[in-house]
């Protein structure tokens, strides 16, 4: 409807325009004066009209507006042109795909933000399984120290025919007493080392505070000594004393 009055307007506008022109210029000359004064008010009125419309309806200070992107060609060059033609509305297709890029972009983000704690978790990971290597080293290099002093403590046992008394002449095995006092030390028994000496230089060994450590230990193991002038270390007892170690540096 709209199209067709403006077409109409437009072939009036034409016509007044022709025949005014036309009366004007002397081409036609049947046209009385009255009527041409009328037709040339009519065609000024109808430029000024059309000149008015004109400025309301452009905007003549802002620069032209570019063309929005084609919406078929956004789908063809987007790969859903198949998925496209299937549905209703071509762009409710579009609206409804841009949602599930939303939905997807967070999806992506949980997805980002899972990975970095995974990479946290195995950093630490590595870290925990660094610290534990370094711990079964250490605890391996404790433990060839350990039967070292083994051996060193068998070594003195065979010096002594097989059997050591602590309670005989100890000031004579005072290397003894260090030895075993380290020994001691690495099987747990020890809760206060300050009390197994006598002075802060520790160059005087607390015997007696040794023997009853030693003592202690093989009541545990329901072995009681003889009596405290008889506290003998043997061969056996080594073993005992690997037995003990192993026991608790399994856990």
């Amino acid at each position: 409807m709209k199209e067709a009055l403006f077409w109409i307007f437009i072939i009036i506008f034409s016509l007044t325009a022709i025949i005014t022109l036309l009366g004007i210029t002397g081409v036609i000359k049947t046209i009385k004066e009255n009527y041409l004064n009328a037709l040339f008010t009519a065609l000024i009125l109808e430029v000024v009209a059309a000149v008015v419309l004109l400025f309301q309806n452009t905007d003549f200070l802002t620069g032209p507006v570019a063309d929005g992107p084609c919406l078929e060609e956004v789908i063809t060059r987007s790969g859903l042109t198949a998925q496209a033609g299937q549905a209703a509305d071509a762009s409710d297709f579009l609206v409804e795909q841009l949602k599930r890029l939303s939905v997807l972009d967070a999806a992506t983000g949980d997805q980002a933000l899972l990975a970095a704690q995974l990479q946290e978790r195995d950093s630490l990971l590595k870290a925990a399984n660094t610290e534990i290597e370094a711990l079964e080293a250490e605890l391996k290099q404790l433990g060839q120290q350990f039967y070292t002093k083994i051996t060193k403590l068998r070594n003195y046992i065979s010096q002594y025919g097989g059997f050591i008394n602590l309670a005989w002449r100890a000031e004579e095995k005072a290397s003894v007493y260090r030895l075993l006092i380290e020994i001691f030390g690495d099987m747990g028994l020890i809760q206060d080392e300050n009390t197994l000496y006598i002075g802060e230089d520790r160059a005087q060994i607390n015997f007696a505070a040794v023997r009853s450590i030693y003592k202690e230990y093989k009541v545990s193991l329901q072995q009681a000594v003889d009596s405290d002038t008889k506290v003998y270390v043997g061969e056996y007892d080594t073993i005992l004393f690997i037995r003990t170690y192993l026991n608790q540096t399994a856990y």
